[in-house]
């Protein structure tokens, strides 16, 4: 950097590249030494926005949107929610306190909690950033985001996350609060809808990406009340939802959120890159119904260009996904899977059951269980694929369960292994690398007949195929998790079955 002159002779890309490999004080010096030269480190720096109610995120946001030559970076704005954990006093901030934990050390490597001015100190940083939370319950919320990304012309993505809760561990944070606090975020504000009032704040900006980190379900009903929303949703080109899944017993309109809710998805008739993630293949009650009202929403819509979907914690039905996925083959090009349950095909259809339960004595369970091969070989005669990804739990919870391997296998050798080569089978791009699908098929339902769901130390139970003739390094059987999962509770509701 001793000519400052010399990045300014390279193409802007080139500039911007550069500015990409660097961290964050690389890029802060980068700027400071070119600021006459070149934006690309300003670029880089102010292309994201981060917000939250603590007042090193606010005076930052406040600073940017004030500044024309930084507001004219931001193309993205992150609101993180979270509340700062509460009722801690100033002794929890010493090493002698069992909660010392709480104080990230990590994070402020000159804190040192033998030293009484700076315990002083950090307890004096926490009450201000907790005033400076119980301050901002006294704003309109909506008003305060309007005001900030009004100022932001080149806007294109906006996001609403409830902020990442760490346990109250020593090591470096990972929420962005936390970071910014040094102490643990604790509970949600559910008083307000923040993806709500994001998008009302944004109805004027020419938003195309939308990002609504464990949404409360209630959300979708209070979108509906938005004017110029759907307008609004019709210019979106990419669309990830994380959903929270919150016990719905203490709302009392079900269907009218599941209806939202899919009203919400009808509306979004431009996106190109759908993301849908669920938090866990939870088989608790509620959580079931609550993945059942997504799916159900998500089967029930149409995208007309949509290219990239990535879908994480489904429990679906084979056939319906596989129905699903068809019905974009001209368009989808790009698809990524992980944490799937197949729950059964749709064959031997009874609404009184779980997909995963039978009752005892039941004649045959081959017919009313899905198969993670079969649905494989579905998507490969139905879809056209460019690119493919498969990560996590793919099971059937009656006999099938098999874990991606992380990194596939060995870096040396990634292109190696059972999921690799799924993965160019879905695309297209490689032979089947399982057994004969009818020959599997056909253990499996020998197999079911005899014997029903596997159980792990079940005595003389033998192995299911899926165990004995589809298993490596990349693709490994998972025992703890059939052993775990198998064989749910039956659903007490009948009502509810509809959504199955």
């Amino acid at each position: 950097m001793a000519d400052p002159g010399r990045l300014a002779q390279f193409p802007c890309e080139i500039q911007l590249r550069i500015a990409t490999l660097l961290d964050v004080d690389g890029l802060k010096s980068l700027r400071l030494v070119h600021s006459f030269y070149t934006p690309a480190a300003s670029s880089v720096l102010f292309q994201t926005i981060h917000f939250s109610a603590n007042t090193l995120s606010f005076e930052r946001a406040v600073h940017v949107a004030e500044s024309p030559h930084l507001a004219d970076h931001v193309r993205q704005f992150v609101y993180h929610v979270g509340r700062l954990a509460r009722g801690y006093k100033r002794s929890h901030f010493s090493r002698g306190s069992f909660e010392y934990p709480i104080c990230r050390v990590a994070a402020d490597s000159s804190f040192d909690p033998t030293d009484a001015a700076m315990v002083d100190q950090m307890y004096y940083r926490y009450l201000v950033e907790l005033n400076a939370e119980d301050e901002f319950e006294f704003l309109r919320e909506k008003e305060v985001l309007e005001a900030l990304t009004s100022c932001f012309k080149n806007l294109v993505s906006i996001a609403a996350v409830q902020d990442t809760r760490d346990s109250p561990e020593p090591g470096e944070p990972k929420g962005h609060i936390e970071r910014r606090t040094y102490v643990p975020t604790d509970t949600y504000p559910l008083c307000r809808n923040p993806l709500t009032s994001l998008l009302e704040a944004t109805t004027n900006s020419r938003i195309v990406a939308l990002h609504a980190g464990f949404l409360d379900w209630m959300a979708f009903m209070d979108i509906d009340q938005v004017p110029g929303t759907p307008e609004q949703l019709g210019r979106l080109r990419v669309l990830h939802l994380q959903l929270f899944i919150e016990d719905y017993g203490k709302f009392n309109q079900e269907k009218d959120q599941s209806e939202s809710f899919r009203k919400f998805l009808a509306n979004c008739t431009g996106i190109e890159t759908l993301i849908l993630c669920l938090p866990d293949m939870s088989f608790h009650r509620d959580d079931k119904y609550l993945e059942c009202m997504t799916r159900s929403s998500l089967y029930a819509s149409h995208f007309p260009r949509l290219l990239s979907v990535h879908l994480t914690g489904l429990i679906t039905y084979e056939d319906i996904l596989v129905g699903f996925l068809e019905s974009h083959a001209d368009t989808l090009i790009d698809l990524t899977l992980e944490n799937v349950h197949i729950a059964r095909r749709l064959d031997c259809d009874s609404p009184y059951f779980w997909p995963t339960w039978m009752p005892e004595g039941a004649p045959d369970y081959s017919c009313r269980h899905g198969s993670v091969l079969s649905l494989f070989h579905r998507i490969h005669n139905a879809c056209h694929l460019k690119t493919a990804s498969i990560g996590g739990v793919f099971t059937n919870v009656f006999d099938e369960a098999w874990v991606v391997a992380d990194n596939k296998i060995a870096a040396a050798t990634p292109e190696k292994g059972f999921a690799p080569d799924v993965e160019r089978f879905l695309c297209r791009k490689g032979p089947w690398p399982f057994l004969p699908l009818d020959s599997y098929l056909e253990m499996q339902r020998k197999y079911m007949v005899e014997n029903g769901p596997w159980r792990e130390g079940s005595g003389d139970h033998p192995d299911p195929p899926a165990m004995r003739h589809c298993s490596d390094d990349s693709w490994r059987f998972d025992r703890g998790y059939l052993a775990y999962h198998c064989v749910p509770e039956p659903r007490q509701d009948p009502a509810l079955t509809q959504w199955w």
